[in-house]
């Protein structure tokens, strides 16, 4: 049987978080340092920051912490 997830879960899991790089350009720091300070491997984030992987609302959260900012701030807005 499928789980099946609420509609706004699912939103948010098919988001890109493309401001990310900026972000962490920002703060002056490499892919290794924010590694360090999310907790996520350095292919991961540099597979996020190109759009090719997809983040789990877990990881947006991290990413938002480490960058002391809020979830919408790494996301791309809304059309």
């Amino acid at each position: 049987m499928t789980r099946r997830l609420p509609f706004a879960t699912l939103r948010l899991t098919l988001v890109k978080v493309t401001r990310l790089r900026g972000r962490r350009l920002e703060k002056g720091w490499t892919l290794d340092q924010l590694r360090d300070a999310a907790g996520i491997s350095a292919h991961a984030l540099s597979l996020l920051e190109r759009g090719i992987r997809q983040p789990r609302p877990s990881t947006i959260t991290k990413l938002a912490r480490a960058l002391d900012c809020q979830p919408a701030d790494l996301m791309e807005p809304e059309p």
